[in-house]
């Protein structure tokens, strides 16, 4: 289920304040690194990790000093201070605000879901689902990646919280080389299903002067193979 708790200001966040009755007082305003909000005739008004109800009361109670019984609007514009990040095997990685409730689907495909190998020839994933984990509050969570993406596992999908660490590594440590006579020698990613005639299918096929009856399969490493 979604978070319950109301959102609270912080530094990064954009308010609309006016002062009702007063049009020309509409003004737009910033949350400080000092988590205060500058207004008007106020000196400066601490609202860090108050609701916009908190924050409305505590800009009327400053306000009251210089007009008696003045009452403004207060709506936030824009998420600065809620965050959380998307790292690893992802079209787009990066820090994602936290605007409204987001769930893991939502903001992988936020992040334009994951790496894709660059191949013509294949465009297998070549993110490591397998060993994907969100971490919260310096705690990894429960989630199946694989089981939400690949087979479609609703449960898996959990709402996101502010400074959720989301990280996806990549496959990349998972590659076997294709070399020799086929028409696109390279590294490829080992897919969850790999076969000799897949991988070298995923190369183009082999060239008309390749010996097929001589194909090597070398595991381990080239010296001790």
């Amino acid at each position: 289920q979604p978070g319950r708790d109301l959102f609270t200001l912080g530094p990064g966040d954009q308010v609309q304040i006016e002062i009702i009755g007063r049009p020309t007082s509409r003004t737009e305003s910033t949350v400080g690194p000092d988590g205060k909000i500058y207004f008007d005739l106020l000196p400066g008004t601490d609202v860090w990790g108050m609701t916009i109800s908190q924050a409305k009361r505590a800009l009327e109670a400053g306000l009251e000093k210089y007009n008696a019984g003045v009452q403004i609007s207060l709506t936030l514009r824009a998420v600065g201070s809620k965050y959380f990040w998307m790292l690893g095997s992802l079209d787009k990685p990066g820090i994602y605000p936290a605007t409204a409730p987001t769930t893991l689907l939502e903001a992988i495909s936020l992040a334009g879901g994951t790496s894709r190998s660059r191949s013509a020839a294949t465009t297998v994933d070549i993110a490591d689902l397998r060993h994907a984990f969100i971490i919260r509050n310096g705690k990894p969570l429960a989630v199946d990646f694989q089981r939400l993406l690949e087979q479609g596992d609703m449960s898996q999908n959990i709402y996101l919280q502010p400074d959720d660490f989301i990280y996806v590594p990549s496959g990349a440590a998972r590659e076997i080389y294709l070399f020799g006579a086929v028409r696109n020698p390279r590294a490829m990613a080992l897919s969850e299903t790999p076969t000799l005639v897949s991988a070298i299918t995923a190369g183009g096929g082999t060239m008309r002067d390749a010996y097929i009856s001589q194909v090597a399969i070398v595991r381990g490493s080239l010296t001790t193979p």
